[in-house]
């Protein structure tokens, strides 16, 4: 298998190249387990983790996702978790656990997808550099996790197509969009970059084609642009209504690059009929789209049976603009793109020679480590040297284009170029997961794609010095793993990055979670008093505090978990006839920071200040009660 070496092997010289390619994986495999598995008890967002073990608790006990309770996901991941719950026990570290396992089937793939383009040991550093910028940073079991599980898989079954084209690779590529769909409804965003990149193949098979046996395709061609323009035109009138410089760079600028790119590779494919091309695309489409339809098609079936297809298309997609009004965070300013720059000199500098080249070499490998170290004492270093990753993306899609565009008539290129396309077009569409809650962790979402995509790139580019990719390797990995990663476990609270979370949350369906002592305390107080003065009842509480209905066991009355899901009118009337039902509620837990739904506070705070006459306050949580 030939492939771009960008380092060479001399270890293991005992062993021959399939074992130690075995060897070095084993080793990188274990090493990211072991990574992860020593952060993965460790840190927790209170409202992500009841949000995941109560819905898959709802659906243990019988309820339908959608029809029954907003599930704020698609509905596959509760499935799977109450799986869990009924073979493993009901408790939050049972959802790590199966995070666990697929993570453990995501790392080869990462590796396969790296041997691609490099051998063996720099295949290993680029896994374990994916690695320390996924789920070891935030190891809760969400969806987006899945999601990005998901899109590896699939570019690695499309790596294989491409080696052996079968119809077989593309459907099992388009039911791991469906499965990721299935997880979140942004899994649709790696079918937009599939599709993205079919369109590409189609081109470069058609460029290939004896251009004397067919007319031009102009009708072909026209249904391209038409296409993309409508392509466009969707994701612009979603992402930048009321929006910024910011999220037209992060968000817009990666689609317009690689439809830029499309549109003008259509003068070199457009010389093969129009009929010709149809049935190509056709036939690389129709699988794909196959596999991603047939699992979402039955599920349509199964809530049409159940009368819950409305509410199911209501909650994946009309829901998803109060999303996007209540929790929105843009990503940063456009000045911080510039912070990329440094980073592309570092790579792309030249040789030197000589001992100027050791001083270079050391002056460096100092910069770098001072660097890191005043990265772990300044926020506004930490927060530039983090944005020049997060920036990487518009300006990676850029080069990516360019370069496509310009090598396309160079020989013995179609396979390198299909496969970086694939990557670019899937990393830049999964890097939408990021609107429209820019928050630093959902860079963590995608960075594996990136980085994979930034290494094809590499490998294209000859003679790059070795020794500024594995200084710019080394830096970025250390860096996550000594100072972006416990910051994210601390779930961004910069004032305890000092200190693990190390404290035992002493609940019994905490399992063996370890949070910050004030955590502990706060919900070792809270549970057991609810549980106490419930007496058996139903428990109100809200909004959005679906853990503290999972860790008291008690049962959710309402179909609420995100509180603004619902209008603040209905939802007011709701729990009206909620409070008024006699001796139904006796206790409401109200959360008075809920990050999202403040509107919904003020209105449940309103209704029990005027129905219960007892209450005590623990921390941001207050508790009311009829005596």
């Amino acid at each position: 298998m030939p492939t771009a070496k960008v380092f060479g092997n001399s270890f293991f010289p005992s062993l021959s190249n399939r074992q130690r390619n075995t060897a070095i994986f084993v080793l990188v495999w274990v090493l990211s387990a072991w990574y992860l598995g020593m952060n993965l008890n460790r840190g927790w967002v209170p409202a992500d983790d009841g949000i995941l073990a109560h819905s898959a608790e709802r659906v243990l006990n019988g309820e339908l996702p959608h029809r029954d309770f907003d599930e704020p996901y698609t509905g596959g991941l509760a499935y799977l978790d109450a799986a869990a719950f009924r073979l493993f026990g009901v408790n939050l570290m049972v959802l790590r656990v199966v995070l666990f396992s697929f993570f453990l089937l995501w790392v080869p793939a990462v590796f396969a997808i790296a041997r691609e383009f490099c051998s063996p040991w720099p295949a290993a550093g680029v896994t374990f550099l994916c690695v320390a910028w996924s789920v070891p940073n935030y190891p809760a079991g969400m969806p987006s996790w899945y999601c990005l599980f998901f899109a590896t898989f699939g570019v690695l079954f499309l790596t294989r197509y491409l080696r052996t084209p079968h119809s077989a690779w593309l459907i099992v590529a388009g039911l791991c969009g469906s499965l990721s769909f299935g997880m979140k409804t942004p899994g649709l965003y790696y079918v937009a970059g599939v599709l993205l990149f079919l369109v590409f193949r189609e081109q470069a098979l058609s460029a290939t084609c004896n251009p004397q046996l067919s007319s031009r395709s102009f009708a072909y061609s026209a249904f391209v642009v038409c296409s993309i323009a409508a392509f466009l035109a969707l994701l612009i009138r979603t992402v930048l209504p009321n929006r910024g410089v910011a999220e037209f760079l992060h968000f817009v600028v990666p689609a317009l690059a690689l439809s830029a790119l499309l549109l003008a590779r259509e003068r070199w494919a457009s010389l093969t009929g129009s009929q010709v091309r149809f049935r190509r695309l056709f036939a690389l489409i129709l699988p794909f789209v196959a596999g991603v339809a047939l699992p979402i098609i039955l599920i349509g079936v199964l809530y049409w049976r159940a009368g819950a297809f409305h509410a199911l298309v209501t909650d994946l997609f009309v829901a998803q603009v109060l999303r996007v009004s209540f929790a929105s965070l843009p990503p940063p300013h456009w000045i911080f793109e510039l912070a990329v720059i440094p980073l592309a000199l570092i790579l792309f500098h030249g040789r030197s020679s000589g001992r100027y080249s050791a001083i270079r070499r050391a002056t460096s490998i100092l910069a770098a480590a001072f660097l890191l170290l005043a990265c772990s004492k300044y926020v506004f270093i930490l927060v530039l040297a983090l944005n020049s990753a997060r920036a990487g993306m518009p300006f990676l899609t850029l080069a990516v284009a360019i370069i496509l565009f310009r090598w396309h008539s160079k020989p013995n290129k179609e396979l390198r170029d299909q496969q970086l396309m694939l990557l670019v077009s899937v990393a830049a569409m999964t890097s939408l997961i990021q609107f429209p809650y820019a928050n630093p962790l959902y860079f963590c979402y995608f960075a594996a794609l990136a980085v994979l995509t930034l290494v094809a790139l590499l490998s294209r580019v000859p003679d790059l010095p070795k020794a500024n990719l594995l200084l710019t390797g080394v830096f970025f990995t250390a860096f996550a793993v000594f100072i972006f990663r416990p910051i994210t476990i601390a779930s961004f609270a910069f004032q305890k990055s000092a200190r693990a979370p190390d404290v035992p949350l002493a609940l019994p369906r905490a399992g063996n979670l370890r949070v910050f002592q004030d955590q502990a305390l706060r919900y070792q107080q809270l549970i057991p008093l609810v549980t106490r003065l419930s007496a058996g009842s139903h428990l109100l509480a809200g909004p959005d505090s679906p853990q503290v209905y999972f860790l008291s066991g008690l049962q959710n009355p309402t179909p609420f978990i995100f509180d603004f899901f619902r209008p603040p009118e209905e939802y007011k009337t709701y729990l009206e006839q909620l409070l008024d039902r006699p001796g139904f509620i006796k206790v409401v837990v109200l959360n008075n920071d809920p990050g999202f739904s403040l509107p919904h506070r003020d209105i449940l705070r309103d209704l029990v200040l005027a129905r219960f006459s007892e209450s005590c306050k623990i921390d941001h949580f207050e508790v009311f009660w009829r005596p």
